[in-house]
């Protein structure tokens, strides 16, 4: 892994120690170092022009990230005190600026495609943008099918992607409600397509009851009734 740290702290501080402007440079690099930030390859830390309070370079920092998003904004509390002795708070806003090594397409993919080792090359990108995308590796994404139309050298992440079901809707399977130690099987059909550890729609055959089942093999599903 190369993790690259570079603290931009632009500060309206010209009273202020130097030192202690420094300190509360060091003081966030050591929360990024030691948060969930450390883990990606490249991080830049832009922190929004702040006004450094004019406090002895002998009192102590204490710095909390009140969010810990993987990319994007973040706010970040720094606490000077004194004796134990709280003398000034501040919110720092932050920008994590991400770059990763990330899947992309390596052709134009269609809507429905199973991805295979050729479909997908590995790109450094900036990912600073993508706060709320989950990234597989792109081992993860192999043997998954494409939910949507993906033009060649865009990202895939996961919610372009979905599991190939292990079971077909409209196939036939045994259905058994479990109530108080009395289990009883009937007849089903799939509502939709399924995989298995999962709930799904199943229709009794003989009554037409539809109810939600959990698929626990490929020709089983199971209803747990709780009184």
């Amino acid at each position: 892994m190369r993790l690259l740290l570079l603290l931009i702290l632009t500060s309206l501080c010209h009273a202020a120690p130097e030192a202690l402007h420094v300190r509360v440079q060091q003081a966030l690099q050591q929360v990024v170092d030691n948060g969930p930030w450390a883990a990606l390859d490249s991080v830049q830390l832009e922190v929004r022009a702040w006004s450094c309070p004019a406090l002895s370079e002998s009192c102590l920092l204490e710095v909390e990230p009140l969010t810990q998003r993987l990319r994007g904004g973040n706010v970040f509390r720094v606490s000077f005190l004194e004796q134990g002795r709280l003398l000034r708070s501040l919110s720092l806003s932050a920008t994590v600026r991400t770059w990763e090594q990330v899947p992309v397409a390596a052709r134009d993919l269609p809507r429905g495609h199973i991805l295979g080792p050729d479909d997908l090359a590995v790109e450094w990108r900036e990912t600073t943008q993508l706060s709320q995308v989950d990234l597989p590796a792109p081992t993860e994404a192999l043997g998954l099918q494409l939910n949507r139309y993906i033009a060649q050298g865009r990202l895939v992440h996961h919610r372009m992607l979905h599991k190939l079901p292990d079971l077909e809707r409209g196939q036939r399977i045994t259905v058994t409600v479990s109530t108080e130690g009395v289990r009883v099987s009937a007849a089903g059909k799939l509502e939709q397509d399924a995989c298995l550890g999962e709930l799904a729609p199943v229709r009794l055959l003989e009554s037409g009851r539809r109810l939600q089942a959990r698929i626990i093999s490929l020709d089983q599903a199971l209803v747990e009734v709780t009184p």
